[in-house]
């Protein structure tokens, strides 16, 4: 069928992307530092409003803490939904309270964008709360939760209508 997607009104990337990021999919937006990835990302979630004619569920997930609601507005983005206290397990929670708000509230059938600055600057709970300063002890802790949970999450979210965009850093 017709899969929906969320512009990022940059003409040539739509063209390649076929319309833009798909909805319910997981995608990945990675880069240098400094290369447009979290203003775009903004850009995709004001795109889409205008698009969805303001039905769409938005939550910018912000580990950098260098996203705000004055530069949201300034890539197109009204009213951007920004939290800086995240976790990786804090990411996975966000797309399950999300499926339950819209099912709460019979808006089933709107979009939602879970958008996620950055995987690499995004620590787990356990990392958070150890005062373990031997990286060693943490090392792949990430990655094991993420390759555990985003199987399980990806199904769910395609039927829930839910993106999750993130954003990677190459270091």
């Amino acid at each position: 069928g017709i899969i929906e997607t969320f512009p990022t009104g940059v003409d040539v990337l739509d063209a390649i992307l076929g319309g833009g990021f798909a909805c319910g999919a997981f995608s990945i937006i990675v880069g240098e530092p400094g290369t447009f990835k979290s203003a775009l990302l903004a850009q995709i979630i004001g795109t889409s409003q205008k698009k969805f004619n303001g039905k769409l569920l938005h939550k910018f997930l912000d580990s950098e803490e260098a996203m705000t609601v004055e530069r949201g507005a300034s890539m197109g983005a009204r009213r951007l939904k920004i939290s800086t206290d995240i976790s990786v397990e804090k990411v996975f929670k966000t797309i399950q309270g999300t499926m339950v708000y819209k099912i709460s509230k019979g808006i089933e059938e709107y979009p939602a964008i879970i958008a996620w600055d950055s995987i690499a600057n995004t620590s787990t709970d356990k990392e958070r709360e150890s005062e373990e300063t031997d990286p060693a002890k943490t090392m792949g802790l990430k990655a094991r939760i993420l390759s555990s949970c985003l199987p399980r999450y990806i199904s769910k979210m395609r039927k829930s209508n839910i993106s999750l965009i993130a954003i990677n850093q190459l270091r």
